[in-house]
């Protein structure tokens, strides 16, 4: 009798001295915790999602919260502490919090707490899938993110990938090494441009899961969902075929030899022009001087500065209509341009025959 009277003893003894530590550790004033804590992470309640059992999410946290308690000590605040925010009324709303930077930040602020780790636990098709986010309290924004699937409780190689993540994001580092026989195409990694081919060495990133795309105008776009190892390289293949249902790019009409032809036509034929014409006023002077000495000599000065004006109308009509034409395909370019990248707008110039002559047949299309 009397040793299970001192066992019950030792039983009530532990309860109230944890109690005793509870009451201790929880906030004086409702709002915050001891101001004597050194923590600076706190790791709270993971939560089940997607086919993922409150028991198996409970487990995984336990194992974490062991595996950074050894790593971190008293960086990371104890669960008992962390639990005694709960007692405080109104405080089990953040049972609810989840992942969301805001929620975990509230929580942060009342822990008195500068960084919160929390996360979701997945179970899809067999395999379980563990996503934390750190946030910081003060900026209400996630600092480093970090997701491992597994096909059973997390191992210890897995749980050093979220500990890297999660207390030294700075470290949360892999690297991509990509072949690519298709130059100047842009690469892309989780919808960000960060290169151009060939890449010149392994591309740094961040490690975990990430969407790798590689494309080019005219190709089909190499678009794979990749993991990049903590500290090790990815190697990826990039295959770029041509996309034969892309039309050929928009050529502006400044690159496009029918605008510099006419335009070279018409500033061409408008200087022959410009010759001619002083030639005629040439003409024109000698023909007034012998106009009264020489009726003769007049009228053949006469005829040949008539001749050579007649000359000069006809090249700058042929320099105007060259002028005109540049500019038709100028406004027929702007006019068709279009938002969509495999819009075509073209001009095509032929030469056609014709019974009396030559003549010119344009399409335009846009």
């Amino acid at each position: 009798m009397k040793m299970r009277f001192s066992g019950f003893l030792a039983i009530a003894l532990v309860f109230f001295s944890g109690l005793t530590r509870a009451q201790e550790a929880s906030p004086a004033t409702g709002d915050k915790t001891d101001e004597r804590t050194n923590a600076k992470y706190l790791f709270w309640h993971l939560t089940p999602t997607e086919g993922a059992s409150p028991e198996i999410t409970s487990r995984i946290e336990r194992n974490l919260r062991l595996f950074f308690e050894k790593q971190q000590g008293r960086l990371l605040m104890d669960g008992l502490t962390m639990d005694s925010l709960l007692l405080v009324e109104g405080n089990e709303k953040f049972l609810r919090c989840g992942s969301g930077p805001a929620c975990v930040s509230g929580l942060g602020e009342i822990a008195g707490i500068k960084q919160v780790i929390a996360g979701e636990v997945k179970k899809i098709q067999g395999r379980l899938i563990v996503e934390l986010v750190l946030v910081d309290t003060e900026n209400k924004s996630v600092i480093s993110r970090a997701a491992i699937e597994s096909g059973g409780p997390p191992s210890k190689k897995h749980m050093q990938e979220l500990s890297v993540a999660m207390f030294a994001p700075d470290a949360y580092k892999g690297s991509v090494e990509l072949s690519c026989a298709v130059a100047d195409a842009e690469v892309l990694i989780d919808k960000v441009k960060v290169g151009v081919t060939p890449l010149v060495g392994p591309l740094t990133t961040l490690a975990g899961k990430h969407l790798f795309e590689v494309k080019k105008f005219g190709h089909q776009t190499f678009s794979r969902v990749i993991r990049v190892p903590l500290d090790g390289t990815k190697q990826v293949v990039a295959l770029l075929p041509e996309d034969q249902r892309v039309k050929p790019e928009n050529v502006p009409f400044y690159k496009h030899w029918a605008f510099w032809t006419f335009t070279g036509s018409g500033v061409v034929a408008t200087a022959i022009g410009i010759v001619l014409h002083l030639d005629a006023n040439v003409l024109d002077e000698n023909a007034q001087k012998t106009r009264e000495n020489n009726l003769a000599d007049y009228q053949t000065w006469q005829d040949k500065a008539d001749s050579r004006h007649l000359q000069a109308y006809i090249v700058f009509g042929v320099g105007g209509v060259a002028l005109l034409a540049a500019g038709v395909v100028a406004i027929i370019d702007v006019a068709g341009q279009s938002d969509e990248p495999n819009h075509e707008s073209r001009v095509d110039i032929s030469v056609l025959p014709y019974p009396s002559g030559a003549g010119l047949s344009a399409t335009f299309r846009f």
